[in-house]
């Protein structure tokens, strides 16, 4: 018989494992990775909204602190490329990821919609 808990063990620790040789891997070639404060920023709003719309007050808090360190560490953000500099192929790839998460976004509300009037 199928098992639950030790397939979700069993996919983790795979999923574990091919993160820790990836790392391996990328040490040993000299790879060294810069974190992107910017991103941490951005990351940290998101888990405050997600804490507060879930009254999950721990979430929050580790949201306020993904924010309070890609804030402090503003000036290493570097410069950002502008729209017009970017090469047609990225401005269309683009384009379809903002369409694509717009359409996401209303049918995410439709479906909450007929959901809360059905």
């Amino acid at each position: 018989m199928f098992e639950l808990p030790w397939f979700i063990i069993t996919v983790v620790g795979c999923l574990l494992v091919g993160f820790f040789v990836t790392i391996y891997l990328m040490r040993r070639k000299g790879y060294k990775p810069t974190p992107n404060y910017r991103a941490l920023f951005i990351i940290g709003i998101a888990i405050i909204v997600v804490g507060m719309s879930g009254k999950n007050i721990p979430l929050s808090g580790l949201g306020l602190i993904y924010m309070a360190i890609g804030l402090f560490n503003r000036k290493k953000w570097g410069e950002q490329t502008k729209w017009r500099d970017l090469p047609p192929a990225m401005r269309r790839f683009k384009i379809g990821i903002i369409i694509v998460l717009g359409l996401l976004v209303v049918l995410g509300v439709v479906f909450y919609l007929l959901q809360m009037y059905h």
